[in-house]
């Protein structure tokens, strides 16, 4: 047999739902109405046809193997034998299994967590870790360096404690790269279209992923000696190890991405040149590197260092040198990196001081936890009011007492009672309070900045007021998490392609359209009662002596086990699916999806749909010999 599928005249439907009603009748599974937004954005009617996807992610995700491909036509199948519903418990399972579990929800990236939690459990590693892998390029540094926003959403923290799910993600991606055959996607047909990104962070690189995993010719133009943005330079070693941000991106290049360091966007390069050499669109993701000031009086003087300076200098092996007491002013994760690194570089008192409350912090409470054990004394409620110097070095800070940092909106903006004053002195100063980005090359290039002083795009296509110029990271959104800036990449990916092939960039595929809905009310009857494993780490007396990664990782039992404790909000299969078409049928407690008919197919005959169709826009067969130019494959 040939390669079978349906495609769909979206322009010709009339949203009748008569391919629907003869499904229903024919199968009794109604996997359908459908409601899309359209340039327009009126509601429309379209059928729910399985796309039957090339490495089909619902297949990927089911850790029951009720779904697969037939090898002779290539459409996915459905066991309804196999198939128990991700644990779907009678009678305590319903709707609600159709929507997202908030651990989806909550990533930046969309991961299906639930897919490869569900997979690890069943020692499924190389499949979890490919279904990472459909919507993130770097599990090992999310493993890592990830705030984990689906943790605080997990709804087994109802029952007892939310999964440890960074830490069942960085087992799967070491498994992978440590194996004798590490993952690598399956690249489509080549495109000659040649693309460009502006910086090697998580937006740049995670773009670049994507749209060579389609075929494109794409270059990545880095302004530092390495890539990696701040992956690479703002993240210390005993947190994200280089040799593992390394293999993430020799992966990247080993796709077919060009990745050029040392070329500065705005001189080196520019979009004129780019464009006459053949590039047809563009990514700027140029990140947060600049650092934000005090703006006092002796802010500049000797002694007093940034902390974006200060830790890329020592990622990038330059001569850095700190005193015996070191205050680190500021309260995120920079400060705490900042604080911890000094210890590393030969400070015997490190003091971390900022304007938050322990629990205003911004920094993670894992961050804070380690600097406390390592000796860091955290000084809560200060804010600095002027900077000491003895013989034209720094010699300390006088504080003044923070009385609110946030006003009644919850908008930054600190007040101050001026009367109480403290001093604290020391050797070196080092100022980590926060990022902006430079901006200047961007604006030599006609590239629009916003009232928010990041780079101006659409929230939607990420696209520039420059036609084919998009936008994305922090340079477009602020300060974020890798997560947000590897979900903006994504986005960014997915509209170049768009914008390439010459299709509206509104229009939805890959969650472009699809909006997430929250399982919160899930069954608890049923679940594994074992507690949250922790991550074990290097001891504070043996990590502060070097730059040696401190959390150890899961063994393959721990790993196994905590993905266990899931009690599976939704259905991995449904999570999957990128065209929101798998369905939830809660009252077998199973999935249903379209198969194509095939059985219909060895007697030629067609599907019930193709028949019924009044505008006759639904068309059934080998690919190679279905009519071109009739719209959209389903």
């Amino acid at each position: 047999m040939k390669r079978i599928t349906l495609m769909f005249n979206e322009k010709k439907c009339s949203g009748c739902h008569a391919c629907e009603v003869a499904c229903k009748q024919e199968h009794g599974l109604g996997v359908g109405p459908r409601v899309v937004r359209v340039i327009e954005r009126t509601p429309f009617f379209k059928p729910l046809y399985c796309h039957h996807c090339d490495d089909a992610p619902c297949a990927i995700a089911c850790w029951e193997d009720a779904i697969s491909t037939d090898p002779d036509t290539g459409v996915v199948l459905h066991n309804n034998d196999k198939c128990n519903g991700c644990n779907a418990v009678p009678g305590k399972t319903g709707a609600e299994k159709q929507e997202t579990s908030p651990c989806m929800v909550g990533c930046p990236a969309h991961n299906n967590v639930q897919g490869y939690v569900s997979l690890a459990a069943r020692g499924k590693f190389k499949e979890a870790l490919q279904l990472i892998k459909e919507t993130s390029p770097f599990p090992s540094v999310c493993g890592r360096a990830c705030p984990h926003p689906c943790e605080s959403d997990c709804n087994r923290e109802q029952i007892d404690e939310p999964l440890a799910i960074r830490a069942i993600e960085r087992f799967l991606a070491d498994q992978d790269r440590l194996g004798e055959n590490p993952y690598v996607p399956k690249i489509k047909e080549a495109r000659e279209k040649k693309i460009a990104i502006i910086g090697s962070g998580p937006a740049g690189l995670t773009a670049a992923y994507f749209l060579a995993r389609d075929g494109y010719k794409v270059t990545v133009f880095e302004k530092l000696s390495v890539a990696g943005g701040m992956m690479a330079v703002g993240i210390p070693e005993f947190r994200l190890p280089k040799d593992v941000l390394s293999a993430e991106i020799r992966l990247i290049q080993d796709m077919g991405v060009e990745i050029q360091t040392r070329v500065t966007f705005g001189s080196d390069i520019t979009l004129e040149t780019l464009k006459q050499n053949g590039y047809q669109a563009f990514f700027v993701a140029t990140g947060l590197h600049r650092n934000r000031a005090l703006n006092i009086e002796n802010e500049d003087m000797d002694g007093v260092l940034r902390g974006l300076d200060f830790l890329r200098d020592v990622s990038l092996g330059n001569p850095v040198s700190v005193g015996k007491r070191v205050i680190v002013v500021g309260g995120g994760n920079v400060a705490i990196d900042v604080a911890l690194t000094s210890i590393r570089k030969g400070a015997e008192e490190v003091s971390l001081v900022c304007l938050e409350q322990r629990d205003e912090m911004p920094a993670w409470r894992d961050e804070i936890r380690m600097a406390l054990e390592e000796g860091v004394e955290i000084i809560n409620g200060l804010g600095p009011n002027r900077f000491f110097q003895r013989e034209g070095r720094f010699s300390g800070i006088e504080f003044k007492r923070c009385t609110a940092v946030f006003d009644k909106e919850g908008a930054f903006n600190p007040l101050y009672d001026e009367t109480v004053l403290t001093k604290l002195e020391g050797d070196t100063a080092i100022v980590a309070i926060g990022q902006a980005a430079d901006l200047s090359s961007a604006k030599t290039q006609g590239i629009s900045v916003s009232s928010t002083g990041g780079l101006e795009a659409d929230p939607v296509t990420l696209e520039t007021p420059i036609r084919g110029v998009f936008a994305g990271g922090d340079v477009y959104h602020g300060p974020a998490s890798i997560a947000e800036a590897i979900g903006s990449g994504r986005q960014a990916a997915i509209s170049i392609d768009r914008y390439i092939k010459g299709r509206d960039l509104r229009l939805g595929r890959l969650g472009r359209d699809k909006e997430f809905r929250v399982i919160t009310k899930t069954q608890k009857e049923k679940y594994d009662p074992a507690p949250r494993a922790q991550m074990p780490r290097l001891e504070p007396q043996e990590r502060v002596k070097n730059f040696d990664e401190v959390q150890k990782g899961f063994v393959q039992e721990i790993a196994v086990q905590e993905g266990k404790r899931c009690i599976m909000c939704g259905a991995s299969c449904v999570q999957s699916c990128p065209y929101d078409i798998m369905q939830f049928n809660h009252e077998v407690g199973k999935a249903v999806k379209c198969d194509l008919c095939i059985e219909k197919r060895g007697r030629e005959e067609a599907p019930a749909c193709t028949l019924v169709c009044p505008t006759r826009c639904i068309f059934w067969g080998d690919r190679e010999g279905l009519p071109g130019g009739i719209g959209i494959e389903i």
